[in-house]
């Protein structure tokens, strides 16, 4: 897997931070090696949050390795973590 296509943004990327923020959360974009796309802060909790283009076919919205590795380590140590692919997602993980 190259390096390029794990950085590369999703095209609903900046439509998923300004929904997370318009319902109040405060959204930190993660820098690429991170492993996953959002850190958001809601009601007094972080959640990280991977975002997939739910446009895209299931193959094209698979995760990396490296966010694979980065989900199963959030999920041991009771972080919460959520793929988030549209809007209606958005609005799932903070209900």
């Amino acid at each position: 897997m190259s390096a390029r296509r794990a950085n590369r943004v999703d095209a609903n990327a900046k439509a998923i931070c300004e929904e997370f923020r318009k319902e109040g959360a405060w959204v930190f974009v993660m820098p690429p090696a991170a492993g996953f796309d959002l850190l958001v802060a809601w009601n007094g909790h972080l959640i990280a949050v991977e975002v997939k283009d739910g446009r895209k076919p299931p193959s094209a919205r698979k995760l990396t390795e490296r966010e694979d590795d980065v989900r199963q380590a959030f999920y041991f140590r009771g972080i919460t973590y959520h793929i988030v692919e549209s809007i209606d997602d958005v609005r799932a993980v903070l209900s």
